[in-house]
């Protein structure tokens, strides 16, 4: 599963981790970096993230 950190490189995936023991973020939504480079990229599969990311979500 993707592993997302606040960088631009690699659309943002630091790496691949397994499964964890907490629910992942949903696919199809957006990260945003909160602090150092400001990134905002959409995710297309469930993924997890470092602390200091935000997860945008459409409104219904």
């Amino acid at each position: 599963m993707e592993f997302v950190g606040r960088t631009r490189v690699n659309n943002g995936i630091k790496g691949y981790v397994n499964e964890l023991n907490i629910k992942p973020n949903p696919k199809n939504i957006i990260s945003v970096s909160q602090i150092g480079t400001i990134v905002a990229q959409i995710r297309k599969q469930e993924w997890y993230a470092s602390q200091n990311i935000f997860s945008l979500k459409a409104k219904k």
